[in-house]
């Protein structure tokens, strides 16, 4: 007789934008929840999969079925498959539903979808769930379309098409007929003047008409006492940059046409970002709407004659010359704004020349931050700086202490994953499985049957069954590591020694090091000198970085492979705690109370 497996399965749910309530996802589990008690399965809930306000039409960004995509691959996985409310919710691509459920096949796992009642195990689920998964993607295409063809015809009747603009307000047009949720339905936006903002445009193109640079504006506009209006959410600076100069004089609404189509967004497959791409001139849509006016065609003439002219004089420059190579490029940032910190005056192919400051103070004197330092001084300091941290006993002591405890944490929670409940009906399923085998022997002894297809099949089938049990049984629970101080010390000292040499080294390689250990450094400006601040990151690395670890830690036993799979596929979730801001203080090294290590820099 054959055994009737209890799986234990874990639900997914997603819901794709920040305006749908996130009561969803409650929703999907409630339905997973239903299907798998009506199949006899154990519903585990605890270990929810999910993912909020994220697109089904890539993966990049999404950590709950990433998450899920890695616990698979886990060797000591405890649950049997994913249940999932519809295919949609897994992907909206094709491509990427297709292969999350290769995945799952090829690690011994399943997934079932409960709308379609489609299961991964089932010899034609591929035909059918191809047939779904077209669905959801066209779905996806045809949602697209239908909101593309809706910006349209509001452009073609003089209409918002979407988004708000400077030197405009919105206007909601109302259809009283018609209620939602106790108001007037919305049918349209229309675009008013805002008098103060159109102001400021007239203001803004009069001065560069008259030869004034983008950064020239933005400090004739901070002497006029003409504040910015509108905050945006990237940086919330309150002041005026260059860069919205530059969009403000290139915009054609201000000429009373609202220009619609001139890009497209385009999905990259590689990354799961949307990139702009520009449309082909032929599909542009511009709509003349007098009103909307705010500029004359001269001040639109002059501005622009002046910004050709301007181009043609800087031609070849900006890429040539501020833009090298060195070790701390893309590296960091300045303490106060937050912005990048750069070189921003001087030669920057000589190192005796170039001067490091805040790119946003050179740029749009938006941050207070005016101090600069010789670049061949900062460099020099700073890789000095680091170097000898990484040999300070405090730091090491510090890094030592919180990955231990860590570590000590993650072997006590995987300790309690075999209950005693889960040993139970093991132990009561082997005794089930041992009865039907012996069961089975006998009958084909005493009917002659040892050669039919079917009782072979179904021994192999309970014995496979069996030896799993055993091995499950078998496997000890994980008992916290007794790590030696000393070996840690020593892999600390060549991770040390191995990040010295790569510093040192080729600039681009060493410049991936610093991102990967110690990520951005922070310049704080004191007392005309410069104070850095950066995070010392030694456990960190790719899969081959654990295995390694514990090998040298003489971890050697059953459970390490387990463990060095744990470790390579969740390393920033265990071991952010102890990625505690590890500040550098060059030649006097204290350590403060919360465990940071600061060091200064003479300019």
């Amino acid at each position: 007789m054959k055994i009737a497996r209890k799986y234990r399965v874990i639900p997914y749910g997603r819901f794709s934008s920040i305006n749908q309530n996130d009561l969803s996802i409650e929703a999907q589990v409630a339905q997973c929840r239903k299907a798998a008690e009506g199949k006899g399965w154990e519903f585990v809930e605890d270990h929810l999969f999910s993912d909020e306000a994220r697109t089904g039409a890539t993966i990049f960004g999404r950590d709950g079925i990433n998450d899920a995509i890695a616990r698979v691959k886990s060797k000591d996985r405890d649950w049997d498959g994913l249940i999932v409310d519809e295919t949609s919710r897994i992907a909206r691509n094709l491509s990427d539903l297709l292969r999350i459920c290769d995945i799952f096949t090829h690690h011994k796992a399943f997934i079932y979808f409960v709308s379609r009642g489609l299961d991964t195990r089932d010899p034609h689920f591929r035909d059918l769930v191809i047939i779904n998964g077209q669905r959801d993607e066209g779905a996806l295409t045809n949602l697209a379309y239908e909101v593309h063809r809706s910006q349209v015809h509001r452009v073609e009747n003089g209409l918002v098409p979407c988004g708000r603009c400077f030197g405009y307000d919105h206007d909601l047009i109302e259809d009283l007929s018609r209620l939602k949720w106790g108001r007037p339905v919305i049918v349209g936006v229309k675009y008013v003047i805002n008098k103060d903002e159109a102001i400021i445009i007239r203001r803004m193109f009069d001065l560069r008409g008259q030869g004034y640079s983008y950064r020239k504006i933005c400090r004739a506009l901070k002497d006029e006492g003409i504040k910015r209006t509108r905050l945006y959410k990237q940086r919330r600076l309150d002041c005026w940059t260059q860069s919205t100069i530059g969009k403000t004089l290139s915009n054609r609404r201000y000429l009373g046409i609202i220009p619609f189509n001139h890009t497209h967004q385009s999905r990259d497959p590689e990354t799961g970002k949307k990139v702009a791409q520009p449309s082909d001139s032929s599909e542009w849509i511009e709509k003349v709407v007098p009103e909307l006016r705010i500029i004359s065609d001269e001040q639109w003439e002059r501005a622009h004659s002046h910004s050709k002219a301007s181009k043609e004089r800087t031609s070849g420059w900006w890429g040539g010359i501020m833009r090298a190579d060195t070790l701390f490029t893309s590296v960091l940032r300045c303490g106060v704004c937050g912005g990048s910190f750069t070189i921003v005056s001087g030669n920057l192919n000589d190192v005796r020349k170039g001067y490091y400051g805040c790119m946003a103070k050179r740029q749009d004197d938006a941050c207070k931050n005016k101090l600069t330092i010789r670049r061949d001084r900062l460099e020099k300091q700073l890789l000095s700086g680091i170097v000898e941290a990484l040999s300070m006993p405090v730091a090491t002591d510090h890094m030592i202490k919180e990955f231990k405890i860590a570590l000590e944490d993650e072997f006590a929670k995987r300790s309690r994953e075999v209950t005693s409940t889960e040993i139970s009906d093991h132990k009561q399923e082997k005794v089930e499985l041992e009865r039907a085998i012996h069961n089975l022997l006998e009958l084909a002894e005493k009917d002659g049957l040892a050669s039919s297809p079917s009782i072979a099949s179904r021994l192999k089938e309970n014995e496979s069954r069996l030896a799993a049990i055993n091995r499950r049984l078998q496997t000890e629970p994980l008992d916290s590591p007794d790590l030696s101080v000393d070996h840690l010390r020593l892999f600390l000292a060549e991770q040390s020694a191995n990040l010295v040499s790569i510093l040192t080294g080729d600039v681009s390689t060493a410049r991936l090091a610093l991102l990967k250990h110690i990520g951005k450094i922070k310049m704080f400006p004191e007392d005309n000198n410069y104070r850095a601040e950066a995070r010392i990151k030694l456990f960190v690395g790719d899969e081959e970085f654990y295995p390694r670890l514990f090998a040298q830690l003489n971890l050697i036993g059953k459970n390490v492979s387990q463990l060095c799979d744990f470790f390579s596929v969740s390393v920033s979730a265990l071991l952010r705690p102890m990625w505690r801001e590890e500040r550098i203080q060059q030649k006097a090294l204290t350590k403060d109370s919360r465990g940071r290590f600061t060091f200064k820099l003479k300019s």
